[in-house]
């Protein structure tokens, strides 16, 4: 048995094994084990343990890396403490830097490991990634997901593990004969020929190639140029990911005037072009309804005020007090929309006008859109609140 021979090199050596700190763990589908399923060091039993830690990753006895996801979330959740920690010093940072910055200090913390669990969706690493774009945009813990990977142009941590896992196996087809990690992938895809229903890493490898168009690939065990397969493997990821973020944005009512004048989802210019912050700040909360409009407090009531119903409060008119109507139509910020909003938009307003004010590039215009929308904020509480 490979305890007994250990525990005779290590006497053999003059070596001595911490068996305080030396468990087992019995990989299987489930139950209770035997009586006599005991293992022995020497004279002394080693603890029979569900899970256990070893280099960083938490390996379960049912094979599932839920518990591993679950600690590199608290891990990265340090490390992102950490870095708002750092930063706080850095008072000019903009958001698009700060997102630079996680890149290089928590992702690796939170995708450590992944070539081997990366497959999962992993919604305890995921939430900490969504926290952060939170605390960097300054919304609200309810704003709708769509929003922020939209306003910052990011894609969910899954992309960067699955681009991981084909690298790995790129290494595992070159790796040397007799390797042991070659040796198991070979072991694991015979096994997956064998048993079709079967799942292990080497058929979620397959399903990742062939969900993605790339079954090629896997029945021909290898690409010619790696580097630029990747370059198209990555680009497919980012089709992806568009195309769903889209469709999940069109499933969502509050983003109704968002999809209008956002409909890529890539980093907004805004983010680095308004230096004020306060100013960036209010222009984020109206374009991800992250505001006291009334078609958002609206849905606050209890029951929820119809949504065709919930006018203005400012100017007491008809019309829905929507994002559109914040901007070039009530009554009462037309002072400041004749100091801040540029007369082609203030002149005969319509939707088309509003979607190119807001999908605007023109960096002055955006400075003094940011500036209209935190004064017409501020104007507005001292009306009604």
């Amino acid at each position: 048995m490979g305890l007994n021979t250990l525990h005779d090199y290590c006497k053999r050596w003059k070596m001595i094994l911490n068996t305080d700190k030396t468990k087992i763990v019995v990989f299987r589908a489930g139950g209770r084990l035997a009586r006599l399923d005991k293992w022995y060091y020497g004279n002394v039993e080693l603890d029979v343990v569900s899970h256990f830690s070893y280099l960083g990753i938490v390996l379960s006895q049912s094979g599932s890396f839920s518990r591993t996801q679950q600690t590199l979330a608290k891990q990265g959740k340090k490390a992102l403490f950490s870095m708002f920690k750092m930063v706080q010093k850095f008072r000019g940072l903009s958001p698009l830097d700060l997102c630079d910055l996680f890149d290089k200090l928590v992702v690796p913390v939170l995708t450590y490991g992944s070539e081997i669990w990366g497959f999962h969706k992993a919604d305890a690493v995921e939430k900490v990634h969504r926290e952060f774009m939170r605390r960097v945009l300054r919304v609200k813990g309810t704003t709708a997901n769509e929003f922020l990977y939209g306003e910052l142009g990011r894609k969910p941590l899954i992309v960067i593990r699955y681009c991981r896992i084909i690298k790995y196996w790129f290494k595992l087809l070159k790796a040397p004969e007799g390797r042991l990690n070659g040796y198991v992938y070979g072991v694991q895809k015979q096994f997956m020929e064998e048993h079709v229903n079967k799942t292990n890493w080497a058929s979620l490898l397959k399903d990742l190639l062939c969900e993605h168009g790339f079954g090629e690939v896997w029945y021909s065990q290898g690409v010619g140029c790696e580097e630029d397969f990747m370059v198209v493997f990555k680009q497919r990821l980012s089709d992806v990911h568009g195309q769903n973020w889209y469709h999940d944005l069109e499933q969502t009512r509050k983003s109704v005037s968002y999809r209008r004048f956002h409909t890529i989802c890539t980093p907004c210019v805004y983010l680095t072009a308004i230096k004020n912050i306060q100013h960036r700040i209010s222009l984020t909360r109206l374009r991800a309804r992250n505001n006291r409009l009334h078609v958002e407090t609206g849905s606050w009531c209890r029951p929820p005020i119809p949504y065709e119903l919930r006018f203005c409060k400012c100017c007491n008119c008809t019309d829905l007090e929507d994002e559109y109507h914040f901007t070039l139509l009530c009554l009462r910020f037309s002072a400041l929309r004749v100091k801040y909003i540029p007369r082609y938009y203030r002149v005969r307003p319509n939707m088309y006008k509003f979607v190119q004010l807001m999908s605007s590039e023109n960096i002055n215009l955006l400075r003094k859109l940011a500036a209209y929308v935190f004064h017409a904020f501020k104007l507005r509480n001292e009306i009604l609140y």
